[in-house]
């Protein structure tokens, strides 16, 4: 009965060392498996840690890039603002400029309609000028042939008389 015992105890035995290399190899196999998903994970934590530094340069990077685009920006609204008073200084200087211009041609327009009308003026007055010129002229020569007519008749007049003081001359010498 010991040996059964004995025999069944070696028998338990065996099985429970059965079962204890089973369950060795089990937990071997899952401590296997743990370390290599122990070690999978740190080699991703160390890929992210990677990956972080280099997205923390990056942030760094796109930070100073940042910075310098604001300052750029910044710069640029000043230079729009400057070119714009610029803008507005030089179309204040184009529209006085325009409005000294539109009253110099105003005034030229006004001195060019003034010599226009003077001009029109003296030209009526030289053509009334020379109207009444023609008129004395027509008058004139009217008085001088009146005048070259009378002085005509008065030769022929003189000639006749002097014609008959020749003849009574005449006949007084010969009488």
């Amino acid at each position: 009965q010991l040996q059964a015992d004995y025999a069944e105890k070696k028998k338990s035995h065996e099985k429970t060392r059965s079962d204890l290399s089973s369950t060795t190899n089990q937990l071997t196999k899952q401590n296997d498996d743990l370390n290599t998903r122990l070690q999978n994970t740190r080699d991703e934590l160390i890929s992210s840690q990677e990956q972080l530094t280099e997205l923390k340069s990056q942030t760094a990077t796109l930070q100073s890039t940042n910075q310098t685009l604001v300052q750029q920006r910044s710069q640029l609204k000043e230079e729009v603002s400057t070119l714009q008073y610029r803008i507005q200084m030089m179309t204040s200087e184009h529209q006085d400029q325009q409005k000294q211009k539109t009253k110099r041609i105003t005034a030229l327009e006004t001195e060019l309609t003034t010599e226009k009308n003077t001009a029109n003026k003296l030209r009526n007055q030289l053509r009334e000028l020379n109207i009444q010129l023609k008129e004395k002229v027509a008058e004139r020569t009217d008085e001088v042939k009146r005048l070259q007519k009378e002085f005509d008749n008065a030769k022929e007049e003189l000639l006749g008389k002097e014609e008959i003081i020749a003849t009574a001359e005449m006949k007084l010498q010969d009488a």
